[in-house]
């Protein structure tokens, strides 16, 4: 019988597990195999601690067999919304209650928090995770980024459309980004690494985009000097915060075109 209950680091090499297989399964011919490393089981102890995300695994006679996260929304940056962090089931697991469980599960909490409506971003043209998510109440916003590799749903939660007090959710968002920006960022203000989750690279390339003024634009030189000061791989960064839609690019020209704004 399916239980679920609150996940903690020590079960990182079991989410890992989960996360490597069902990702193989689910897109073996589309992309390259990924493997169990000792890294991916370090990302996800990382994970996993990382409040306020709240992670849930799914177990079966002691063993894990599915997990998903919630927490409030980065991309779009939006207090009124949650988000559907990830959510994966080991594939012997398929079709068998489990991610319906882990949904409903994760619906839930967000309806707690309590919020508006939710996102979620999959990979495109992934019929299996459109079928499920659209069996579940989701459907696509129109919204796409990475160049239009990843697309977003969303999930009405409420009748009312009534979210929780912005200024209470603002401030869980903000303080989640200045732990992630806290993680990866020296005394210095220089990366220590960038980051390979795609919710935390969001994160430090919002950082970045504030240091691009809004209006300006900029030579490719000069968008490689300022982005060496953060890290020696300027080149990855530039692609990173044009691919996000934080700088477009013409004709070696770069003007900001997303990020937070202050105003």
């Amino acid at each position: 019988m399916i239980s679920l209950r609150d996940a903690t680091a020590d079960d990182a090499e079991q989410v890992a597990r989960i996360y490597v297989d069902s990702w193989n399964a689910g897109f073996a011919g589309q992309f390259p195999a990924r493997a169990l490393s000792q890294r991916e089981v370090a990302r996800w102890r990382d994970d996993l601690a990382d409040a306020p995300v709240r992670w849930r695994v799914a177990v079966d006679s002691g063993e894990a067999v599915g997990f998903a996260g919630t927490g409030p929304c980065r991309d779009p940056v939006d207090p009124a919304l949650g988000e559907l962090d990830t959510i994966a089931v080991s594939p012997a697991c398929w079709r068998q209650g489990v991610g319906r469980a882990l949904m409903d599960d994760a619906l839930d909490a967000l309806r707690a928090a309590p919020l508006g409506a939710a996102v979620l971003w999959t990979l495109a043209d992934y019929a299996r995770g459109d079928a499920f998510y659209r069996s579940t109440g989701w459907r696509p916003d129109g919204r796409s980024r990475d160049s239009g590799r990843q697309v977003s749903y969303r999930h009405p939660l409420t009748t009312s459309g009534t979210p929780a007090p912005p200024s209470v959710l603002a401030t869980s968002v903000d303080a989640m980004n200045e732990r992630v920006l806290a993680n990866f960022l020296d005394s210095h203000g220089r990366l220590r690494t960038i980051p390979t989750k795609l919710s935390k690279l969001t994160v430090v390339l919002d950082h970045l985009a504030q240091e691009f003024e809004p209006g300006r634009t900029y030579p490719e030189a000069e968008v490689n000097e300022m982005l060496q000061r953060f890290h020696p791989d300027f080149a990855a960064l530039r692609r990173y915060l044009v691919e996000n839609g934080f700088l477009t690019r013409e004709d070696s020209v770069y003007w900001r075109s997303g990020g937070t704004f202050e105003v």
